[in-house]
């Protein structure tokens, strides 16, 4: 079991460098605002996040209903530890580039909003024309 848990792991470890590779060029198509680059990165993550969701449960399936600190302790493998010590280390950095680049997105959204408001202040009625040429 202990052999298995560590191909697990690393492959469940190699799919988030892969997240963690394409959450930071996703930020660099938010810099540059590229909307079609953008496009396809939604469909690269999904692709990662769902390998990291099947690496997830067949590591479940191995622990069961333990924690990973208390199998940790029973196996007391010292490969095993690093490679859960470096995946909790790159799951905060792939929450901070997650939450710097929601930040972005964020920021782009409201400069949208105030060009859009600046352009038509009115943003609730549609501007249409009667038959005498007067907007309504």
């Amino acid at each position: 079991m202990k052999e298995e848990l560590k191909k697990v792991m690393s492959d469940e470890f190699n799919s988030l460098e892969r997240l963690l590779d394409l959450l930071l060029t996703q930020q660099q198509f938010l810099i540059k605002k590229d909307v079609f680059g953008l496009d396809k990165m939604v469909v690269e993550i999904q692709k990662v996040n769902k390998e990291v969701a099947s690496s997830e449960m067949s590591r479940l399936k191995l622990v069961g209903d333990k924690t990973m600190k208390d199998l940790l302790r029973e196996i007391s493998d010292e490969s095993l530890n690093k490679i859960y010590l470096n995946m909790r280390g790159l799951l905060e950095k792939i929450k901070f580039q997650k939450d710097s680049n929601e930040l972005l997105i964020k920021q782009g959204l409201v400069f949208t909003t105030k060009v859009l408001n600046a352009i038509n202040p009115n943003g609730n009625t549609a501007k249409t024309y009667n038959c005498y040429g007067k907007t309504r």
